[in-house]
């Protein structure tokens, strides 16, 4: 069987990249070795296997938008988060 050419520059040229994902209304993030919250991601390879929490983190939590300020994590990571929970503001206030 052949390997498309996508897979063959995946593991070529590794990257990792971080999402942010909120589900009702919660952000989830997980917490590695070295006790901080950070985003979930992972490496852009092609994958049918649901995602799993990995040996690189202790734990996974689902925080509110209030709560985050208050973790230890990089603080990019908590300007995207608030910025995803502005957008998702904004959203359900134009629904309406």
């Amino acid at each position: 069987m052949d390997i498309p050419a996508s897979d063959h520059l995946a593991h070529a040229f590794p990257v990792s990249v971080k999402g942010v994902a909120i589900q009702d209304g919660k952000v989830l993030l997980l917490e590695n070795e070295r006790n901080e919250w950070e985003l979930p991601g992972g490496k852009l390879v092609r994958s049918v296997e649901p995602p799993v929490v990995s040996n690189e983190h202790k734990r996974v939590g689902l925080f509110a938008a209030g709560q985050v300020s208050d973790l230890v994590m990089p603080d990019g990571y908590k300007r995207s988060i608030a910025t995803w929970f502005a957008q998702l503001r904004g959203e359900q206030q134009t629904d309406r």
